[in-house]
């Protein structure tokens, strides 16, 4: 039986902050691991969510500079550009933000899964559904138990009309999920 590991995911800026704690230490480890600074602005980027707006500013700020280390540090891998078309997205950059997850895409080697799931996000945000659609589809294939990947696949069905097909999906996700999904 797999492991619900969404639950897990820190819904908090405490628990947030625990976690920029861990990764600090892995950047302090190995400063060049790209992987670890595109992690710290995703970090960053999630606690400005929960955060006072006076704070938020500087999360904010926070999450860019760690974004640019990474794509400083790996040009060539997703994680940097995927952390700053997140950054982006929040601030409603939505130009700025497509450039960023299209470079993302460009870079993606091995099949979508479920940590690529804002690029679909993102589509549907802007309203190119068909396309979101079709990624998210593929992610789910390949990672079925990603949470946000079944959310967000699910209401992309139903933004492209298909009722009887978002019901059926959101229906699976219940049942893997729980009501809180």
């Amino acid at each position: 039986q797999s492991d619900d590991l969404s639950s897990k995911v820190p819904s908090s800026e405490k628990e947030w902050n625990s976690v920029l704690e861990l990764i600090d230490r892995a950047i302090d480890l190995d400063p060049k691991y790209a992987r670890a600074w595109a992690l710290k602005s995703k970090a960053h980027n999630s606690v400005a969510i929960f955060a006072s707006s006076s704070l938020a500013a500087r999360e904010h700020y926070a999450a860019q500079i760690s974004a640019l280390k990474a794509v400083e540090l790996r040009p060539d891998i997703p994680d940097g550009y995927m952390a700053m078309g997140n950054i982006k997205r929040s601030r409603c950059e939505l130009i700025e933000a497509g450039e960023s997850f299209n470079t993302a895409f460009s870079l993606i080697s091995e099949p979508l899964s479920g940590s690529e799931f804002m690029i679909g996000h993102f589509y549907s945000l802007v309203g190119d559904f068909k396309k979101a659609n079709k990624l998210l589809e593929e992610m789910r294939q390949n990672d079925p138990l990603h949470k946000e990947v079944r959310s967000n696949y699910f209401l992309s069905i139903g933004l492209m009309g298909n009722m009887q097909k978002a019901e059926k999906e959101y229906e699976d996700g219940k049942a893997l999920f729980g009501d809180q999904w």
